[in-house]
């Protein structure tokens, strides 16, 4: 619940899962890159960030689990860091949750 931080490096995917804890059905309704309309996130994802599998709507009785990846990439020249986050919309108490997700400074 809340907000969770992944830090990503130059080029990288990580994977996160989100486990139904509960004795009754979690619907979720999204699982997607957060955008300018999303207030809970404070910001749009930068491009560089893309969810390459786990999102869109699923349920999960409970005690199952469902595995999220984000992807992110940067040419070499590239040198900013960059920020985003997964907003994951639910039935569950404190929804929407966050995932934020920062890329490492690049090395020198």
């Amino acid at each position: 619940t809340g907000v969770q931080t992944c830090a990503l490096p130059i080029s990288d995917k990580k994977t996160f899962t989100i486990t139904n804890d509960g004795g009754a059905a979690l619907n979720i309704t999204r699982i997607g890159l957060s955008t300018a309309d999303d207030a809970v996130a404070g910001l749009a994802t930068d491009p560089q960030f893309t969810l390459t599998a786990g999102d869109g709507a699923a349920t999960l009785a409970a005690g199952e689990s469902r595995e999220v990846e984000v992807q992110f990439a940067r040419p070499e020249a590239d040198a900013v860091q960059h920020f985003g986050a997964v907003v994951i919309e639910s039935n569950a108490e404190g929804s929407p949750h966050v995932v934020s997700l920062v890329s490492n400074p690049p090395a020198n």
